[in-house]
C-alpha cells in the first residue's frame, strides 16, 4: 500500500514537471508569434477610412479640414501632412485624444502651394489592433492627380560585391 502511494505521488510530480516545461517551452513561442502578428497587423492595408479629400483628390481650393470616417469605433492616434517635397511634417496641431468614435474632423492651418500634399493616420481598433493609412490630395488652378506625380516604385538593383577573400601570393 505504502509503495502504491509512492508511484502515485510520483506519476503526480511527473506530470507537473512536464506540464512546466511545456509550458516554459511553449511561453517564448506564443510571444514571437504575437509579436509577428502585431507587425503584420500593424502594415495591414484592410483598415481604409472613408477621407475627405478623397485619396487621389484635386481641388480647386486648399482643403479647410482632414475627415476620416471608420465603420468602427477607434482612437486616432496619429494625424500628420507633409508635401510631397519636404520630408518634415506641416505642424497641423494635432494632439491624440483617448476618446473612441467613427468620425474625425480636424481643421487645417492655411496650405501652401505644392503638387500635392500626404496625409498619414494610425488608429487603434477596440481590440487593440493598430492600422494605418494615407490619402495625398492637390488643389489649385494647375493641380494634378497625386498618382501621376508620384514616382514609380523602382525596384532594388543588385549589386556585385567584390571578392575580397584573402589570397596567397605567388612567387
Amino acid at each position: 500500500m505504502f509503495r502504491l502511494q509512492q508511484l502515485r505521488q510520483m506519476v503526480t510530480a511527473m506530470f507537473s514537471l512536464s506540464a512546466v516545461a511545456a509550458i516554459c517551452l511553449l511561453a517564448p513561442t506564443a510571444t514571437t508569434y504575437a509579436q509577428h502578428t502585431m507587425m503584420h497587423q500593424q502594415q495591414s492595408p484592410g483598415g481604409q477610412a472613408a477621407t475627405l479629400p478623397h485619396d487621389d483628390a484635386v481641388l480647386e481650393h486648399a482643403p479647410a479640414r482632414l475627415a476620416l470616417e471608420f465603420e468602427n469605433e477607434v482612437r486616432l492616434v496619429k494625424l500628420t501632412l507633409r508635401t510631397s517635397e519636404a520630408r518634415e511634417l506641416l505642424d497641423i496641431g494635432f494632439r491624440y485624444g483617448p476618446n473612441s468614435d467613427t468620425s474625425f474632423t480636424h481643421q487645417l492651418p492655411t496650405l501652401e502651394s505644392a503638387p500635392y500634399y500626404i496625409a498619414e493616420w494610425a488608429v487603434v481598433t477596440a481590440d487593440e489592433r493598430i492600422i494605418q493609412g494615407r490619402f495625398h490630395f492637390a488643389f489649385g488652378p494647375d493641380a494634378q492627380p497625386p498618382s501621376e506625380l508620384m514616382p514609380e516604385h523602382t525596384p532594388m538593383r543588385h549589386i556585385m560585391a567584390p571578392d575580397y577573400r584573402v589570397q596567397e601570393l605567388q612567387e
